[in-house]
């Protein structure tokens, strides 16, 4: 390519080769055409696109394409093109007329004005607002020639403009921006508090709440040369992306302005487009309290403390599953151990069974022989109600552990309740006449109809509820049984049966426990029992009933037992004969026999303690007996009769008063006790200083090691487990009595042992040490009498003399002289001193009787015993 050559619409050679031109055409409607100006030469269209082409020039190998409607294209040498300018990149106007090289710049034509190409790609825009004459150019009006010397020659409406690019030049002048206004939420800002006394042309910083999001700023340009042309461009960095642009006034308008640190940036331009320097200042909007970062670690910890609680909730939910999963293997295993356990216990007891036989009927054979001591015959009568209550409990537990076993079954018959109550209550009428009990029932409110019942088991659980109300309850005391039916329909009823009695009552705290097998209140039971058969109405009614059993008591008032039965089955009205003939009043079974548990209840003997009054044996030791079963008490009673003052007693409260009023030697008492237990006896005993030198021994059919050490621990000398043979209780009582004889030895000998297990307990030892205190401080005064000691040590004449003698085997003077003259001793070991002055000094008052003394205890006189 070669030269500088344009022209509207004419054709522009390019050079290619020696020997022929080749032509880029202008055309209408065709757009731009190259063409080949030789024989065969080559015509083609260069920008298919473009249809209307107003001018092309060429500059330096590159291709300037004036279009109608698309703007500038640049094409190489190669006419490849290389961009399209459009009024996006600063062109007046989209439909250009031509562009016409100056030198190394090119100054473009539109309608409306003129541009201004410079060589570094920047266009400068005239018109007639920024002081181009023409308001409008006409279509190839131009002349140029590419020297940078030569004016440009421009024709529009009306006149023809020359100038001479080189004296075309911008406004120099760098404008001033200043800040005018700002509102926040619609309000100026000077109305706010804090910025009252707001400084315009110095801004400070500024700080708005996080409702403050609307703002509105308003800024000025100084520039007085064609003001119109001015224009302004604005940013909020961190919240616009680019500047935004505002060419007619100084405005810039915000809202919903999120939390955070930004700085607002403005500039003004002259008509030329020179930029002001930037006006800046900051603005931070406070995020809300919920969004502080004191809040922001609340969240944090409070999502921590969730997290944690999640956690903890679902570590607790494993570890109580597991728990739960441990608990049923437990519990299966537990069920698996029982019924093996209650198989062995069935079989054992079925084996208890036999011998028991074998026991009775040789016994029933010699109650029967004429020839028996009436004495002997009531020894065998007490084995024979002892053997056949142990053959009941036998066959309750029996009982128990087929309804545990599922291998018994109700039994149903028709039974007219009214005659069944009347078998019963015709059974105990003769206990209520011999134990002085007012019996009762009310069958009031029970039809006289039959039901569905299984005799034998309704009997077991009369009969026990019965039993035990008759056993408990005193004499003049009442005991009642009332039965009602509620209908439950036309064939069902629910049976409530009711046993109240005026007996001993049950504690509070053992009450929730009754029906338990085997449960006996081991601290403070007011009854004594098996703790069977209760339990065996409870299984009866419960599991095989499908009833409920519940107990009421208060202590000194008495008890009710309530047991209900639901659906029992309603015999219809067309009933057997023998149904019709029990339904009659007062009528009895002809085939009844007394129960064995009301047998045992006429059988059993009034018995009272033997032993808890009468006269002493100087001669021998004292035995206090406590036990609440009075056919034991009596034997052992009468057994250590025999070698000893015994004293028994079926309470502790009742030993307790006999201990503060006489003088013991020894206590041997049962644990299990109505009342006071042995436990608590012996804690009393060993905790008094009165009585706190009298060894006990404690008797007990609990065999368990840590009921024997808090036994142990609470002062118990000695323990023995039932059932256990009377010799070995009668040595017991002589090694405890032995050894307090062996300790009297001692001290009449002065040689008190000083192994731990032949001292005295810490109670005595201190009382000891206390008469000495006293003896010691009155040693000179021989006036000090037992009586004054007594007081000083807080017990009577009476009771320090008990205490002496079975502690150390002495009287309390005998004590106080054999002190004294001790004390004489150790005197004459260690210095040398008159007879006289020495008596005077250790509280004697006759030098001669001092002398007698002294001898009496040493075997030689003082004199002697000083030079020894």
């Amino acid at each position: 390519m070669g030269g500088g050559t344009s022209s509207n619409r004419q054709p522009v050679p390019l050079e290619i080769g020696d020997w022929y031109l080749t032509y880029l055409l202008s055309t209408e409607g065709t757009g731009l055409i190259y063409f080949e100006n030789r024989p065969g030469g080559e015509v083609k269209g260069i920008i298919p696109r473009v249809t209307e082409v107003n001018h092309t020039a060429l500059q330096n190998d590159t291709v300037f394409v004036s279009s109608n409607g698309n703007g500038i294209f640049i094409l190489n040498k190669e006419l490849d093109p290389l961009k399209n300018l459009t009024t996006a990149d600063g062109l007046l106007h989209n439909s250009v007329f031509s562009v016409v090289p100056h030198g190394d710049e090119r100054w473009v034509n539109y309608m409306n004005g003129i541009s201004q190409w410079t060589t570094e790609g920047e266009l400068l825009n005239y018109t007639i607002l920024n002081g181009f004459p023409l308001s409008e150019i006409n279509v190839g009006a131009y002349a140029g020639i590419p020297s940078s010397a030569s004016p440009i020659l421009v024709g529009g409406k009306g006149a023809w403009v020359s100038f001479n690019p080189r004296n075309v030049y911008k406004n120099p002048y760098k404008p001033s921006i200043f800040l005018s206004g700002i509102t926040v939420n619609n309000s100026p800002i000077t109305e706010m508090k804090p910025y009252a006394g707001f400084n315009y042309r110095s801004p400070a910083p500024i700080r708005l709440k996080h409702d403050q999001t609307t703002l509105n700023f308003e800024f000025a340009g100084l520039s007085y040369i064609m003001p119109k042309n001015n224009s302004f461009r604005y940013q909020l960095d961190d919240f616009d992306s680019d500047w935004n642009y505002s060419p007619l006034s100084g405005r810039a308008g915000y809202s919903k302005i999120p939390p955070g640190k930004y700085l607002f940036r403005a500039q003004a331009s002259n008509n030329d487009g020179i930029w002001s320097d930037e006006l800046t200042f900051p603005i931070t909007v406070l995020p809300p309290w919920w969004q502080t970062w004191q809040a922001v670690i609340l969240y944090i910890l409070f999502s921590l403390a969730v997290i944690l609680f999640v956690r903890r909730n679902t570590l607790r939910k494993a570890e109580l599953k597991h728990h739960i999963q441990v608990k049923e293997l437990e519990k299966q295993q537990m069920e698996q151990m029982h019924h093996l356990k209650v198989k062995y216990f069935t079989d054992i007891s079925h084996e208890i069974r036999t011998p028991l036989m074998l026991i009775l009927h040789p016994i029933e054979e010699i109650i029967e022989e004429s020839s028996l001591l009436e004495e002997e015959r009531s020894k065998m009568r007490d084995i024979q109600n002892q053997g056949r209550n142990l053959l009941r409990l036998v066959n309750q537990l029996l009982e128990i552990n087929s309804v545990e076993l599922k291998e018994e079954v109700i039994q149903e018959e028709p039974i007219v309740l009214k005659s069944f109550i009347e078998n019963i209550r015709h059974s105990f009428q003769s206990v209520a006449i011999k134990k002085g009990i007012d019996w009762t029932t009310d069958l009031s409110e029970v039809a006289h109809r039959a039901y569905m019942l299984d005799r034998d088991k309704m009997e077991k659980v009369l009969l026990n509820l019965l039993s035990n109300a008759f056993k408990h309850t005193p004499k003049g005391g009442t005991v009642s049984l009332s039965i009602k039916d509620v209908p439950e329909g036309d064939r069902t009823a629910t049976l409530q049966l009711e046993v109240e009695d005026s007996g001993a009552g049950i504690i509070k705290e053992d009450l929730p426990r009754i029906f338990e097998r085997f449960y006996k209140s081991g601290e403070n039971r007011v009854t004594a029992g098996s703790g069977i058969g209760l339990s065996l109405v409870k299984a009866i009614v419960e599991n095989l009933m499908g009833g409920s059993v519940s107990a009421q008591s208060e202590v000194g008032k008495g008890s009710l037992f309530t047991v209900r039965i639901p659906r029992v089955a309603i015999v219809a009205e067309e009933s057997p004969k023998t149904i019709t003939e029990q339904a009659t009043p007062g009528y009895i079974t002809p085939s009844y026999t007394t129960p064995v548990e009301v047998q045992s209840l006429l059988e059993e003997k009034e018995e009272k303690p033997l032993f808890n009054e009468g006269k002493r044996v100087r001669t021998k030791r004292t035995v206090l007996l406590v036990e609440d079963n009075i056919s034991l008490l009596n034997s052992l009673s009468k057994k250590l009769s025999r070698s000893y003052n015994v004293f028994g007693f079926v309470s502790a409260e009742q030993a307790a008063d006999f201990l503060h009023r006489e003088e013991v030697d020894i206590v041997v008492s049962d644990i299990m006790l109505p009342g006071k237990s042995g436990k608590e006896f012996c804690a009393e005993i060993k905790s008094n200083l009165i009585t706190s030198h009298i060894p006990v021994i404690l008797l007990t059919a609990i065999q368990q090691e840590d009921i024997k050490m808090k036994s142990l621990e609470l002062g118990a000398d000695d323990y023995l487990t039932k059932p256990f043979s009377y010799k070995e209780l009668e040595l017991r009582i002589q090694n405890i009595l032995k050894r307090q004889e062996q300790l009297h030895d001692l001290y009449k000998r002065d040689a008190l042992p000083e192994k731990e297990e032949h001292r005295m307990n810490k109670f005595d030892t201190q009382l000891v040490d206390r008469v000495n205190a006293r003896i010691e401080a009155n040693l000179s005064n021989g006036k000090y009498s037992v009586e004054e000691l007594s007081s000083d040590v807080s017990l009577s004449r009476v009771h320090l003399y008990r205490k002496m003698k079975n502690m150390l085997g002495v009287s309390p003077s005998r004590y106080m002289r054999d002190y004294r003259l001790k004390k004489a001793a150790e005197i004459l070991s260690r210095e040398d001193i008159r007879i006289n002055d020495l008596a005077d000094t250790v509280g004697f008052e006759d030098a001669h009787y001092f002398v007698k003394c002294f001898k009496e205890k040493y075997g030689v006189s003082p004199n002697r015993y000083a030079k020894m």
